[in-house]
């Protein structure tokens, strides 16, 4: 068993980094590279094609992501409208091998973290330390004339969404 963390970046110069982590029988396999006139999308895809070529056939690999585009294109057959061509050297690495999809949100995990941030670094892109450092912290002033108008925030609350009774309903909408 494979587990593969695979990330991919691009800046807006379209120069793109993508980066896979292996790890197989406790030891770790960093892969790594830079691509031109890149997408996000290409370099996502990309990361899973370096990294199941880096495998033995037959062999059971979970790729994890964070790219929906990826996964659910792999796992739940969504539409292939671009990157056709890595697409169909993707569909020959995974046929060759028992490839389980799964998604995870962001940086979840300390190895979709480095992978995040080893395809940034190739791409070319600063690195961080916290991927959202750049929120700033909660504050109980508010500083902002245009903030002072808005009204205070409620306290969240559950709302039933289960079943109700049919009963007849209208709306208007008006703009």
């Amino acid at each position: 068993m494979i587990d593969i963390y695979t990330d991919g970046a691009c800046t807006e110069t379209r120069i793109g980094g993508w980066a896979a982590i292996l790890f197989q029988d406790g030891k770790k396999q960093t892969l790594k590279g830079q691509e031109e006139k890149a997408t996000n999308q290409r370099m996502e895809v990309t990361a899973a094609i370096k990294a199941l070529a880096a495998t033995p056939d037959a062999v059971q690999v979970t790729i994890h992501s964070d790219s929906q585009y990826l996964i659910y294109t792999m796992s739940r057959s969504w539409k292939r409208r671009a990157n056709l061509d890595l697409w169909e050297a993707l569909d020959k690495l995974a046929a060759r091998r028992k490839v389980q999809w799964d998604w995870i949100p962001g940086e979840a995990t300390p190895e979709m973290l480095e992978a995040h941030q080893l395809a940034n670094e190739m791409a070319g892109l600063a690195p961080t330390s916290n991927p959202i450092s750049h929120i700033p912290p909660p504050t109980s002033q508010i500083s902002s004339p245009t903030a002072q108008l808005m009204p205070p925030v409620a306290p969240a609350h559950m709302v039933d969404v289960g079943e109700k009774p049919v009963t007849q309903r209208e709306a208007t909408a008006r703009g």
